[in-house]
């Protein structure tokens, strides 16, 4: 696997340390308040580059977009709640 950077272990372990402690994977919201990051596309530049490693795998267009593939500890998948706009209508 490709090596990450210090903010992408970071999110990484975090991903993986929320799910242990909250029984859930964390929105993109509580991530970007986590690592103080003013936007959800910053967040998901980071999501993205794990991902294109291996790391994690994305699901676009889905609520639980984000699955942890992999990590030192061979822990179970985590998924990430993505926050998406709706315009008009009910589905």
């Amino acid at each position: 696997m490709k090596e990450l950077t210090e903010k992408q272990i970071a999110v990484l372990n975090f991903l993986i340390e929320f799910y242990n402690k909250e029984g859930r994977s964390p929105t993109t919201r509580e991530l970007m308040t986590e690592f103080n990051i003013g936007t959800q596309r910053g967040i998901w530049v980071h999501l993205y580059a794990l991902d294109r490693k291996g790391y994690i795998k994305t699901k676009p267009h889905t609520p639980y977009g984000i699955i942890v593939l992999f990590n030192e500890f061979t822990e179970p998948l985590v998924q990430i709640h993505r926050y998406e706009t709706i315009h008009g209508g009910c589905e």
